[in-house]
């Protein structure tokens, strides 16, 4: 359970330090999206640790890994950037901006499933939730 209070007094600390440097700022973003990267990858199945997350990153290969396992993460990391990039275009979110979103992750891996919809049923493993059925994705 999250402790709101604790959020606020960290907020609090945070917001005690700005304006942050560029350099701090940096960093802070790096850091977060090498985290995201890692975590995310991790619970579809990616074997890269952490530390191997971010030499992917930094545009080395890890032996052992396959050449999937160092597209995701950095097609997760090209993501990042453009959901960046289109939240500084201020423009409410749009299902082509989903289907781009999903055309990058999926770059290079499975292209023929980039940016197109799921024509397949789909299960969670160890889930409660049940995905919707493929004619409903669309809507």
């Amino acid at each position: 359970m999250v402790d709101f209070g604790e959020v606020d007094r960290l907020k609090g600390a945070l917001d005690g330090h700005r304006p942050l440097r560029p350099e701090v700022a940096r960093n802070l973003r790096e850091a977060l999206v090498l985290d995201w990267t890692y975590h995310s990858n991790a619970i579809e199945g990616n074997s890269l640790s952490l530390i191997e997350t971010k030499v992917v990153l930094e545009g080395i290969t890890v032996g052992g890994k396959s050449m999937r396992e160092h597209l995701e993460a950095v097609n997760h990391r090209a993501a990042i950037h453009l959901v960046e990039d289109m939240a500084r275009q201020e423009e409410p979110l749009s299902e082509w901006q989903i289907r781009s979103i999903h055309g990058v992750i999926l770059a290079r891996i499975m292209d023929e499933h980039a940016g197109v919809y799921r024509d397949v049923e789909v299960r969670i493993s160890g889930a409660k939730h049940l995905p919707p059925n493929p004619m409903q994705v669309p809507a």
